[in-house]
């Protein structure tokens, strides 16, 4: 029986400022930022998901490779996961889950930034 928590930090966008992400000053792509959290080991898995207003949803992963420290985990977002039909008003919404090697499941909560053009 694997168990589920929620006591990991949230995520956050790199660029977002006051909770809003202006497209416009992204490049290629920006980063997701998950925190370093408290008991990460090498092999966790993390999963990384994203949603936007109009329905666009994607799912990044990420496997910790070598001993955890205190830097944060970094998830390359695409502009267009982001951009596709955006206009005044959207909104992104992301969260993740850690997968410990005992099948122990955690999550963060969700947050909810701005999208502008």
């Amino acid at each position: 029986m694997t168990a589920k928590t929620s006591s990991f930090p949230a995520p956050k966008f790199s660029q977002a400022v006051n909770g809003v992400l202006k497209l416009s000053e992204i490049k290629e792509s920006t980063e997701a930022v998950v925190p370093a959290y408290t008991g990460s080991e090498v092999r966790d898995s993390i999963r990384l998901f994203l949603r936007t207003t109009h329905g666009g949803e994607h799912t990044y992963i990420l496997e910790v490779l070598g001993i955890p420290g205190e830097a944060p985990f970094l998830f390359k977002i695409p502009k267009d996961h982001l951009a596709l039909r955006a206009v005044a008003g959207d909104r992104a919404f992301l969260k993740y889950e850690v997968t410990r090697q005992s099948g122990n499941v955690g999550s963060s909560a969700e947050i909810d930034v701005g999208l502008e053009p």
